[in-house]
C-alpha cells in the first residue's frame, strides 16, 4: 500500500483546475461556461463529497506516477485508490508489485553440461528402419509368413465388450509391430479371403490393466497376404531412399541427424535442469494481488475453453461440483 500526502496549496490549486473543468463542462444556471464559481459547481456535483471524488481522481492522474517513481516501486499495472484521508488529505493506493525473487548466491552454482555421443548401434537401428520403408511389397497367392504384410479385419471381445478391433488395416507380421500377445502366431499361415475365430489370453503382466489374465475371443478375417523384401544396405538404397549417391554418405547423414536430435533433448533437459537448481535454490514472493489478477485470468481462459467445448459454463460447475470460488 502506498501513501501519498499533498500540502495545502497542491489541493487548492487542484480543487480549482477540477471545478474550472467542471464549470466548462456542465450547464450551470445565471453563469457562462467556465465562469461559475467554485461553490457553485461543488452544489451542482451534489456536494462536497462527489466534487471531492472529482479532485481525488485528478490528484492520482497528476502525482500518481510521480510517487511511484520517488517510491522507487515497478508496478505490473495500473493501482487502485483503497482510501482518501480528508484532514490532512491522504491518498492510500494499492500498487500491484511485481513478483520478487531472490536467487540468493546464484554465482556459486555449477551445473555439468551433458556430453552426447553416438553409439553404432543407433546408427545401424536407423539405417534398418530406412531398409523396412523401402521394402518390396508383392501380393501372393500363399499361407502368410512371419515378416509378410496383411490386410486383415480382426475384433475381439472379453466380456461381452469390445477390447480390440483393427479393421482393414495392413499389418506386418512381426511381434514388434503387433501390440495383442499371441496374434502374430494366429494370423500367420493364413490366406486372403480365410476367416476364423481364435482365443487369446492375455498375460498378468499385459499393459492393459483391465485385460490382465483375461480372455479375448477373436475373429480374424484377412483381405490380403503380400510379401517383403528388404533391399541390401548398399548404394542403391542410399539412391532409392535418400539424396546420396553412396552407403557411407547417407550412414553419416543419419549419424548428424541423430547426433543432432540428442543435442537438442540434451540442451533442454539442461535448460531444465539449470532452471530447476535456480528454483531450488531461489526464494519467491507472490503479492496477493499479483495472484488474484493471475487467477482471474486462469479462471476465464477456463470460461473460454468450456464456452469453446459448447458447454454452459455454470451448468459444467454443476456437473463438476464445484463453485467459481473453488475454481479460482
Amino acid at each position: 500500500m502506498l501513501t501519498i500526502a499533498f500540502d495545502e496549496a497542491t489541493i487548492k490549486q487542484v480543487r480549482r483546475e477540477v471545478a474550472d473543468k467542471l464549470s466548462r463542462a456542465i450547464r450551470l444556471p445565471g453563469f457562462r461556461p467556465g465562469m461559475a464559481p467554485q461553490s457553485a459547481v461543488i452544489s451542482a456535483m451534489g456536494g462536497e463529497e462527489a466534487f471531492m471524488s472529482e479532485v481525488t481522481e485528478a490528484l492520482a492522474q497528476k502525482f500518481y506516477a510521480k510517487a511511484i517513481d520517488q517510491a522507487k516501486i515497478e508496478p505490473y499495472g495500473p493501482g487502485s485508490i483503497e482510501k482518501v484521508d480528508v484532514d490532512p488529505v491522504r491518498m492510500q493506493v494499492r500498487v500491484p508489485l511485481e513478483p520478487e525473487v531472490d536467487l540468493k548466491d546464484y554465482k556459486s552454482i555449477r551445473v555439468a553440461a551433458p556430453i552426447v555421443t553416438v553409439e553404432p548401434a543407433e546408427v545401424e537401428a536407423q539405417l534398418a528402419e530406412i531398409r523396412e520403408e523401402n521394402a518390396v511389397i508383392q501380393t501372393v497367392e500363399r499361407p502368410a509368413q512371419a515378416g509378410d504384410q496383411i490386410q486383415a479385419t480382426v475384433e475381439g471381445k472379453a466380456e461381452d465388450r469390445t477390447v480390440l478391433m483393427i479393421r482393414d488395416r495392413k499389418v506386418v507380421l512381426a511381434q514388434d509391430n503387433v501390440a495383442v500377445p499371441g496374434l502374430v502366431e494366429h494370423l500367420v499361415g493364413m490366406t486372403a479371403g480365410e476367416e476364423k475365430d481364435v482365443d487369446l489370453v492375455m498375460p498378468e503382466d499385459f499393459e492393459r490393466e483391465d485385460l490382465r489374465g483375461k480372455t479375448i475371443n477373436t475373429h480374424i478375417k484377412v483381405a490380403q497376404v503380400s510379401s517383403r523384401t528388404l533391399p541390401e544396405l548398399d548404394d542403391n538404397l542410399a539412391l532409392a531412399a535418400s539424396s546420396f549417391s553412396t552407403l557411407a554418405e547417407m550412414r553419416d547423414d543419419v549419424t548428424a541427424t541423430i547426433r543432432k536430435a540428442k543435442e537438442d533433448d540434451a540442451r533442454r533437459a539442461y535448460e531444465d535442469q539449470v532452471l530447476g537448481t535456480f528454483t531450488d535454490l531461489s526464494a519467491l514472493t507472490l503479492p496477493p494481488t499479483y495472484l488474484e489478477d493471475r487467477a482471474n485470468e486462469a479462471v476465464e481462459d477456463v470460461k473460454g475453453d468450456i464456452s469453446r467445448s459448447g458447454y454452459n459454463f455454470d451448468d459444467w460447475l454443476k456437473l463438476q461440483g464445484q463453485t467459481i470460488e473453488q475454481i479460482r
